[in-house]
């Protein structure tokens, strides 16, 4: 899976690029300490807020076009909710946010231009 698929995130804002560069900035921010949350989360058997974060990674992750963050966010969502969490799959979770947040920073700086 690509890290991010810009046509289909474009596409679910019914093609309005602003809107769409928009939801990337807001995502980067909201975002930007996920993985420390979710570590966190994990630590201290916090099942709770670990399925509030994963869910809501995962809805934002869907509607910007990052599908393999979405499926991880998915995975993880589904181990908290039964509290079954690996934790090779955080590292996996925090990898693929860190390349997806590199690829908007990318996408964000080119379209200021």
């Amino acid at each position: 899976l690509s890290i991010l698929d810009i046509s289909d995130g474009i596409e679910r804002m019914g093609g309005n690029k602003k809107l769409y560069q928009k939801v990337l900035h807001d995502f980067l921010e909201k975002f930007k300490n996920i993985s420390f949350d979710l570590g966190a989360a994990y630590k201290q058997k916090d099942f709770e807020k670990g399925v509030a974060l994963t869910h809501d990674l995962k809805g934002v992750s869907g509607t910007i076009g990052a599908q393999k963050l979405y499926k991880i966010s998915e995975l993880l969502e589904f181990a908290f909710r039964n509290q079954d969490i690996d934790s090779h799959l955080i590292f996996e979770l925090a990898g693929s946010f860190k390349a997806l947040q590199a690829e908007i920073e990318l996408f964000l700086s080119l379209k200021k231009i």
